[in-house]
């Protein structure tokens, strides 16, 4: 209840601010007040960044957005607010929109709810291609991205891109496939290269080993292991499996990664029920 009526008195005073019109200075002070407190009220710090934008300061706007998404940085109603006052105001830099987009997907691209997110790209890059006469490549790469998520409106999606579709070359479409290619061999290749770095039956003589050139050559192609031509590991047998376990075992043995009481010889396994003989002093006769 105290809580509440904090928030309550908070919010009571950056209205009474707004709508008496007074210094902006105060209202700054109010709205800094509440956001000190209340970090995730994304719409007050859309109130804060404006009144940034009525000083004609729209760098001050967007200091406030790189402060909003810290706290909020999985809120998709945050980055939905900060990625419209991009394509509003950063017109002539439309790589600097595309980043922001990208970076906000990253946190919020895959949420239930990130329909609004990703209508805001969509209308951007619609925008853009328009405003120049290109083709919708990149309309048609955000669309085949957005169909791959279990979105909240996947079906409502799925109907746009049809009637988008229906308009558009057979080119068009297919810069969608390369793009989302491209993203994925942008997002396999780190991994790629750990997998060579940390291969469990290390390298010889300055080379990788084969499974590891294999496995960084399927992800440098964008593809999965069963794209490849070959099955997934799971798929191999119970054999494969333990032929596989026990190479990296005699490997790490060999390294002395194994400690010394794992390579002992284990005592015979004992009968259920049966107990351990009791230990008796040496010359001792046992009680009959």
């Amino acid at each position: 209840r105290k809580l509440g009526m904090t928030f309550a008195l908070l919010v009571s005073r950056v209205v009474d601010l707004e709508q008496q019109g007074r210094d902006p200075v105060q209202l700054r002070q109010a709205l800094e007040a509440l956001l000190d407190r209340y970090p995730l009220c994304f719409g007050y710090w859309k109130r804060r960044a404006e009144l940034e934008l009525a000083a004609a300061d729209e760098p001050a706007a967007v200091a406030v957005y790189e402060r909003a998404v810290v706290p909020c940085a999985y809120s998709v109603e945050m980055w939905t607010l900060y990625c419209a006052h991009a394509a509003r105001h950063w017109a002539d830099e439309p790589e600097r929109v595309r980043g922001l987009f990208e970076r906000a997907l990253q946190y919020v691209g895959s949420d239930y709810a990130a329909d609004g997110i990703w209508d805001k790209y969509i209308a951007y890059e619609s925008a853009v291609a328009e405003a120049a006469a290109a083709d919708m490549g990149r309309v048609s790469a955000l669309y085949a991205r957005v169909l791959a998520l279990p979105l909240r409106l996947h079906d409502v999606y799925w109907a746009r891109f049809a009637e988008f579709a229906a308009t558009r070359t057979a080119s068009e479409l297919l810069a969608a496939e390369s793009e989302v290619r491209a993203d994925r061999v942008r997002h396999l290749t780190p991994l790629c290269s750990a997998v060579a770095r940390d291969w469990p039956f290390g390298h010889r003589h300055g080379a990788s080993s084969r499974g590891a050139e294999r496995t960084c050559a399927i992800g440098r192609a964008g593809e999965l292991p069963h794209a490849a031509g070959r099955a997934p590991c799971h798929h191999r047998g119970d054999a494969g499996r333990g032929r596989g376990r026990a190479k990296a075992a005699r490997v790490r043995a060999a390294r002395g990664a194994v400690p010394l009481l794992r390579r002992l010889p284990r005592s015979p396994p004992r009968t259920r029920g049966a107990h351990p003989p009791p230990l008796l002093p040496r010359g001792a006769a046992p009680c009959r």
